[in-house]
């Protein structure tokens, strides 16, 4: 892993992570994303209705995105993100299993507070939802936050690179960051952040040749407190 903590703007630093799976964790990730990837198991982010599940919308209330789009949390059951090790679920999903444990190793808590006061949210969350996009020709995401209060988008696609664009773009700051393969890339929620138009370099590829965004959204869930 190449850690780069960036961090000298102090309101809206940042952090993001090269070569964040080993070769071997790879090639299993490809294998979950490749059973995924088909018309009948993915949908259409701007055809989503379903509440809590759905993209950002503008305020006319169209979809934000043109993507295709699976909830995870759907097909497996949710894990509880905890730094105890005994609270650690071991889910089926080797996309929801590693990035479990690779979020809660020691180097990523490491980094994960030097980074800034604004990623101390991640020490109090207790809940995460995980989202496979997937672009090709056309699709974006268009500028906005998420519901949540710190955010990871990993990137996969497949070599030779197949399409331009697919970069993320932090609106509040205007500074970009490359969609490279295998790349993670962490950010408090409310940090607006927009994804470029895909250009797919030969139009009649096969699905799978695009681009796949992994997207955890973590969040907390709170507690009522017991009447006596």
């Amino acid at each position: 892993m190449k850690i780069h903590k960036n961090n000298d703007n102090k309101v809206f630093p940042f952090l993001y992570v090269d070569d964040w799976y080993t070769p071997e964790e790879e090639k299993l990730i490809w294998k979950e994303l490749d059973f995924y990837t088909h018309p009948t198991t993915m949908h259409r982010a701007e055809d989503t209705t379903e509440k809590g599940v759905g993209p950002a919308k503008y305020n006319d209330r169209t979809s934000l995105t043109k993507a295709w789009r699976l909830a995870l949390d759907g097909l497996y059951s949710g894990v509880v993100m905890g730094r105890k090790e005994e609270d650690m679920g071991l889910p089926v999903s080797h996309i929801l299993r590693l990035q479990q444990q690779k979020l809660q190793s020691d180097e990523m808590w490491k980094a994960i507070e030097e980074t800034g006061p604004n990623f101390r949210m991640f020490e109090i969350i207790n809940n995460a939802s995980t989202f496979i996009n997937y672009y090709e020709h056309s699709d974006y995401y268009d500028s906005h936050g998420d519901s949540s209060m710190i955010s990871t988008l990993t990137w996969f696609h497949r070599k030779p690179k197949a399409y331009t664009g697919g970069d993320l773009t932090f609106t509040d700051i205007d500074v970009t960051l490359e969609c490279k393969h295998n790349r993670i890339v962490m950010f408090p929620g409310y940090y607006h952040h927009k994804v470029s138009p895909i250009k797919m370099k030969d139009k009649n590829l096969e699905m799978g040749w695009g681009r796949y965004s992994i997207a955890n959204l973590f969040t907390q869930f709170c507690n009522l407190p017991q009447q006596n």
